[in-house]
């Protein structure tokens, strides 16, 4: 029994949609661009061919480079991020862009989940990145994330956001003190160093250990001027005055 590529496709986007009815994907779904090669001969009718080049090492350990002809096919598939279950399946010859094929991957992921989930998400390679696919699913309400080609403006941003917080972590160093997640910690140490926190079963409270002293009756050398009483502490942090 022989199959044409549309028979071919149709059959595995059915499954795909009865999965979907089935409640296999969740209400909002990430699809993840993927393509493989199907290699066969030069004798299946219709096959696509492409000339590629090859690494290969001889006996001698020399390594030569040919090329050499791939008949076949390429299996075009958007992946459920989750499940890992294709979303949608498209066949073409072996020698045509991935790109050519992005808008009709998705709007078929798109036709198989009608009316049970929706495709919010988008995950592509380098393969499938071209410029008015991107504004195509925009315009669609679809996010798309994809890899910052060197020529990208949005590449050019980034580098430069990175560059001026590096920048600025560099001006507000303290001598030799290494900056950024380093610093933190050690302001925040400095910040929290005269503090203590007190639990009393369920219920905790952080004081100052000025304060803490006051409420205890207990003196301590080198009160701040701005501690107070202890009655008003206790007033402070809503404690009922106990003998």
């Amino acid at each position: 029994m022989k199959w044409n590529l549309q028979d071919l496709e149709g059959v595995f986007n059915g499954g795909i949609r009865a999965l979907a009815q089935a409640g296999v994907f969740g209400t909002k779904v990430t699809g993840i661009a993927d393509a493989t090669d199907l290699a066969t001969t030069e004798r299946y009718r219709g096959c696509g061919q492409v000339t590629r080049k090859r690494r290969i090492e001889d006996k001698r350990g020399r390594v030569q480079e040919l090329e050499v002809t791939v008949y076949g096919w390429k299996v075009l598939l958007l992946i459920d991020a989750v499940t890992k279950i294709p979303l949608a399946v498209k066949v073409a010859k072996i020698h045509e862009h991935e790109a050519l094929w992005t808008r009709a991957m998705v709007t078929q992921a798109q036709a198989n989940l009608a009316g049970v989930a929706r495709l919010h998400k988008v995950v592509f390679d380098k393969a499938f990145l071209a410029g008015t696919d991107l504004w195509w699913l925009d315009q669609h309400g679809i996010i798309f994330v994809v890899p910052a080609k060197d020529n990208m403006a949005v590449t050019a941003d980034a580098r430069a956001l990175a560059t001026a917080y590096r920048l600025r972590c560099e001006r507000e160093a303290v001598g030799e003190e290494p900056v950024g997640w380093q610093r933190w910690r050690r302001q925040l140490h400095e910040q929290t160093l005269d503090y203590v926190i007190v639990f009393a079963q369920s219920h905790y409270g952080i004081f100052h250990i000025a304060e803490y002293s006051l409420m205890l009756g207990v003196k301590i050398k080198d009160v701040p001027p701005d501690a107070g009483s202890r009655q008003q502490v206790l007033t402070m942090h809503g404690l009922p005055a106990r003998g």
